[in-house]
């Protein structure tokens, strides 16, 4: 219903002379700028969500609302209040109503500013009224009512897309096969020729490429299938549970070299973004040239089709093609970021894991594998288990057993000092390590004792963190640069 009060109000608002609209009592133009700007929102999100498909699809808006009473009770309510709103601006425009004008503040107990708020202020108004500093109108308060009604529907659509049960990736990477030859080759190319890369992790890296572009494959065809439900009716179709469906095979995405998108949570927290701190995405990266070094693209030009990008409300975002709001440029590339889930799991004993935050998959790391043995005999650092339980050992030959494994629980700690040797992708993190301009400020930090060369948690985890983001913008199809501001 939604759909053709909209449909029929730009139509009215199309065949409507500027002559018509005055006599009518508003500005055509004004309202028609307004009506044109709300339609594109409403679209997006009734097609994003599946709003527009039948109840029995298990990808529509009934269908997943199903057991959340609460929420499915306020999409009706702001539906209902948006097709009377819509229903009512039709009436005054076309002349069947007189569009009443009141002075601002005169009206408290209105039933538009009861249910969404008033956007009228002295200052300003959007019908081009003679008095705009003095008063307001109904169809000005309905116009308000709409865009505030869209909003509303954007912001529950967000809370929707949210739930824990969604694992995009994990569908996409069952329905799309897409060859990793080529996101292989990429990574090697970058890191294979560093001293301390490994066959394994370079095949993982490549794959975890293969893996982002499956996922931008599956957001950009599922948005195009519900962006048709927009033109065409619901047709009855036959659902396929996961199994019955055959993989797609598909053509692999041209990888850009431009110069520069929620899962059910794990236990140990991978792909969950729980640290909620700021990441500054630097664009250098240690051993890359500034020709080699890709950034994230800038946001798109326009929110929705017809309506320009501004940030601090909603818009498509063109990589998930989901709606978002983000306060500026840092949030936006925190975004992409979640998109693409750069960070992985650099140790073997892993499988491929992909991380939404740095912190979050640095957390794992330390957690689970970069772990050290410090013995409180001698004081001596031990990077390994069985190293260090020699070690124990050798100091008292009688301990054995329980105690023994006590000793070395007591004992363990997260790494907090990477070594020259730390980095598997690059050899300048060693050349930086040992650089002898940093031996003064090293005796400095350890009261003067004599150390080993190391870098601290938080530049190692910056250093490793870069070169995964540089790997993860790799998969951004080269179709959006078109569609982006220019970032000059």
């Amino acid at each position: 219903e939604c759909v053709k009060r909209y449909d029929a109000l730009c139509t009215t608002l199309r065949e409507t002379t500027s002559e018509t609209a005055t006599a009518h009592g508003f500005v055509r133009d004004d309202v028609f700028i307004r009506i044109q700007d709300a339609r594109p929102r409403f679209k997006a999100w009734a097609t994003n969500i599946a709003a527009l498909q039948e109840g029995h699809l298990k990808s529509s808006l009934d269908f997943r609302l199903r057991e959340a009473v609460e929420i499915r009770s306020r999409v009706l309510k702001i539906l209902e209040s948006l097709k009377e709103s819509l229903n009512e601006a039709e009436l005054i425009v076309t002349g069947v109503r007189g569009n009443k004008t009141w002075e601002v503040g005169a009206m408290s107990d209105s039933s538009f500013n009861s249910d969404f708020g008033s956007e009228f202020s002295s200052e300003e108004s959007d019908t081009g009224s003679v008095n705009e500093r003095l008063e307001t109108s109904e169809l000005d308060e309905l116009l308000s009512a709409i865009k505030m009604a869209n909003s509303s529907l954007m912001d529950i659509s967000i809370v929707i897309r949210n739930t824990p049960t969604r694992d995009d990736y994990a569908k996409a990477a069952a329905r799309y096969s897409l060859d990793s030859h080529w996101d292989i080759s990429h990574v090697d190319a970058k890191f294979g020729s560093a001293k301390r890369s490994s066959d394994w992790l370079i095949q993982r890296l490549g794959k975890s490429i293969t893996r982002r572009r499956q996922y931008l494959t599956y957001r950009k065809n599922h948005h195009d299938k519900l962006s048709k439900d927009w033109d065409e009716p619901p047709k009855e179709v036959v659902v396929l549970e996961e199994e019955e469906k055959a993989p797609q095979t598909l053509a692999l995405t041209k990888a850009t070299t431009y110069v520069e998108a929620l899962p059910a949570p794990p236990k140990d927290g991978s792909e969950v973004g729980s640290f909620e701190t700021e990441t500054s995405y630097q664009q250098t990266v240690a051993g890359e040239t500034e020709d080699h070094i890709l950034t994230v693209p800038p946001p798109p030009a326009e929110a929705f089709e017809g309506v320009p990008f501004e940030f601090g409300h909603p818009f498509q975002c063109p990589y998930c093609w989901t709606e978002q709001n983000v306060k500026g440029r840092n949030a936006w590339k925190k975004h992409v970021f979640r998109d693409l889930r750069p960070y992985v799991c650099t140790f073997k004993e892993c499988n491929l894991r992909m991380f939404r935050s740095r912190n979050e998959w640095f957390a794992h790391e330390l957690q689970a594998h970069r772990r050290e043995w410090t013995c409180a005999t001698c004081s001596k650092l031990f990077s390994s288990k069985s190293s260090f339980k020699s070690h124990l050992v050798w100091h008292n030959p009688a301990v054995a057993g329980s105690e023994l494994d006590a000793l070395i629980l007591q004992s363990e700690e997260p790494m907090d000092r990477f070594p020259a040797s730390a980095c598997s992708f690059c050899d300048e993190w060693e050349d930086q390590i040992m650089n002898p301009n940093q031996n003064e400020k090293r005796a400095f930090l350890n009261d003067g004792k004599d150390v080993a060369p190391y870098g601290t948690k938080t530049q190692f985890r910056r250093h490793l963190g870069r070169h995964m983001e540089q790997l993860a913008l790799f998969a951004l199809p080269r179709d959006n640069l078109d569609d982006v501001e220019d970032d000059s």
